[in-house]
């Protein structure tokens, strides 16, 4: 490694450890972040993401519990002849969702010839540390919203090769509808002339008005996300961000009524239909973990990191899945 790249590292690391009480050793650095600076990190990272800031990021102190995020999951207007009997405050009528944090590792190696070609490249060591930090963080954020839409299940042992888009690191939202909420799902569905459906927005109605419980399906936050394949000449807003990974983009035009957007990794066949706060990434704030080190055997750094992280739907009968859509010419 160049001397000015090994000046340059040591200032990132220096930096990227800095607010989380690390522990330093020659070639070694190590932290367990308090909750406080576990969450500012992820807060960091959360406004880098279009769609991670539009969901519910959250430390919580537990690895299981029981989710109370969603509103108040329900209608609270209604009539009382207090003549006859006392008013009586909504009851939730929904079973809060129920989380189960798991461990996930975002390890990375980079060899001393990546590093002086960054430097090379930056001739300066902000400029070093800027490049350092985004290609950390950009992978770690796309990983997660990748785990979120494909998610399956959680290996011991996940195997890269065999599920390339990490379907066996945790469970996803999508999956969990799956499981939980079948009668919120809906598969194998052709749309176009002589079909069930003639377009794309008539089976969105149809999703919202039979698959939604009755108070969601006006509720004027409700998005349809709607894979890049289904709409593949969608228009799209301007995110109006500055970062270079934009994850969810908005559509101009309206989809049965609804706001239309499409996220990255979102599968291409298929449609969600819910509001975007009812999606959660939870982790535990007392379980993150950060480690450094230097490997001179093999001319590398690693970069440790594991965070216990679940993927939560707040309120299932908020939300509607429909898979498999084939658009009929």
């Amino acid at each position: 490694m160049q001397n000015t790249t090994r000046q340059a590292l040591d200032h990132f690391i220096g930096r990227y450890f800095s607010h989380m009480d690390a522990h330093q050793s020659p070639g070694i650095c190590h932290a367990a972040p308090e909750p406080q600076a576990a969450q500012a990190r992820i807060q960091a990272l959360k406004a880098k993401s279009r769609l991670l800031s539009a969901i519910n990021v959250l430390g919580v102190a537990e690895i299981k519990g029981r989710s109370q995020n969603f509103d108040l999951a329900g209608t609270l207007a209604a009539t009382v002849d207090t003549n006859r009997h006392a008013r009586q405050p909504a009851q939730q009528t929904w079973q809060p969702a129920q989380y189960f944090c798991q461990q996930t590792n975002f390890d990375a190696a980079f060899d001393y010839a990546t590093l002086d070609a960054w430097m090379n490249e930056a001739q300066d060591q902000a400029l070093f540390e800027a490049r350092a930090r985004q290609t950390l963080d950009r992978r770690i954020l796309l990983d997660r919203v990748m785990i979120g839409f494909r998610g399956l299940m959680r290996a011991k042992d996940s195997d890269r090769e065999q599920h390339p888009q990490l379907q066996d690191v945790n469970i996803g939202w999508l999956q969990q509808i799956r499981e939980q909420a079948p009668k919120a799902c809906l598969e194998r569905v052709r749309v176009g002339e002589g079909q069930r459906f003639r377009s794309l927005h008539r089976l969105v109605r149809h999703a919202v008005n039979n698959l939604l419980a009755p108070a969601w399906r006006d509720d004027p936050l409700l998005v349809a996300l709607v894979g890049a394949d289904l709409l593949p000449d969608a228009v799209c807003e301007p995110s109006g961000q500055a970062e270079p990974w934009d994850d969810l983009v908005f559509h101009k035009q309206r989809l049965g009524g609804l706001q239309a957007a499409t996220a990255a990794f979102f599968p291409g066949d298929s449609i969600l239909i819910t509001r975007l706060d009812n999606l959660s990434l939870y982790f535990n704030q007392n379980a993150v973990r950060y480690r450094y080190q230097e490997e001179p055997s093999i001319n590398s750094v690693l970069f440790y990191h594991s965070s216990a992280d679940a993927y939560v739907i707040e309120n299932l009968a908020a939300c509607a899945l429909i898979e498999d859509v084939e658009i009929v010419d």
